[in-house]
């Protein structure tokens, strides 16, 4: 397997649409599993103290919405959808051979924003058309992807 990083390229979106209250384009890309290590204090020595294996989690996951979520659409919706990073808490599940404390959903959202995997973005304009259409336009510029050859 080779893993290479580059820096992403923008992913410009632009369409007429229906009136609505609101838009989200979601880039989502397949669940792969991986595994991640968890730091710990040992001796005031940081190192790594266990091995985390992390189940359906997507390889890439790329958000724009024209508002905040809850404003456009139900939180069933957001929850059928995988909108934002909430609905995903309840599908990416965590193994480990050392008892797990119940931050591991977050410090793996902080660390695939960080890398640049994870982002949700507020950058989808929205601009009325006529009296029933919208124009919208998005731009998506992830910092770097992560691709995996096998």
């Amino acid at each position: 397997m080779v893993n290479t990083f580059f820096r992403g390229s923008k992913v410009s979106i632009k369409a007429d649409i229906p009136e609505c209250d609101g838009v989200a384009i979601k880039l989502q890309g397949e669940d792969k599993e991986l595994v991640v290590n968890k730091t710990g204090k040992v001796a005031f020595l940081w190192m790594n103290v266990a091995q985390i294996k992390v189940h359906h989690a997507p390889t890439i996951y790329l958000l724009a919405v024209s508002d905040q979520i809850q404003n456009i659409c139900s939180s069933e919706q957001q929850e059928m959808l995988y909108l934002g990073y909430g609905p995903s808490k309840k599908r990416i599940l965590f193994e480990s051979e050392k008892p797990l404390n119940g931050s591991e959903f977050d410090e793996f959202i902080k660390l695939k924003k960080h890398d640049g995997s994870y982002i949700i973005t507020y950058d989808i304009k929205l601009d009325r058309f006529s009296e029933t259409r919208k124009k919208i336009s998005a731009s998506l510029n992830p910092l770097k992807f992560l691709i995996l050859k096998e």
